[in-house]
């Protein structure tokens, strides 16, 4: 049994577990069906500390964007804020580029895994949608 003053001292670095929340504007809207699949990717992956953008799903809407739904695991210390992200996404015979989007509302806390969906206009992405989502390379730069 742990007393607490060793708790207190080393209870974050030692027993702190990854954790996954969604956004409150993703809670009243996600369907059962993606529910399930980040719950899926969020056991499957958050245990492997080279994963931390995890696509899940993409689509071009009715505006001609492409979106990304992923999980952002964040295993820092310190929140990460969208605002602060530049993201690049590839394929063979795809490729899609934004250094900046257009909200600060969103952020993922520190040890908190959170899924969201990046949306690139149309003129910042170019090629044909890779087959399979998990083909998809993905680099960031969090500017934080």
């Amino acid at each position: 049994m742990y007393n607490d003053s060793i708790l207190k001292q080393y209870g974050r670095v030692f027993f702190e577990l990854q954790q996954l929340l969604y956004h409150p504007a993703w809670k009243k809207q996600v369907d059962s069906g993606l529910d399930q699949q980040i719950q899926e990717t969020f056991l499957q992956t958050r245990d492997d500390q080279e994963k931390v953008i995890i696509p899940i799903r993409q689509a071009i809407n009715h505006n001609g964007d492409y979106l990304l739904t992923v999980l952002f695991h964040n295993r820092t210390q310190q929140a990460i804020h969208l605002s602060n992200i530049h993201l690049s996404v590839s394929s063979p015979y795809f490729q899609a580029v934004q250094h900046q989007f257009p909200t600060t509302e969103w952020y993922v806390e520190p040890q908190t895994s959170s899924p969201w969906t990046f949306i690139f206009r149309e003129m910042n992405y170019s090629g044909e949608l890779a087959d399979d989502v998990r083909d998809l390379q993905i680099e960031f730069i969090s500017t934080i």
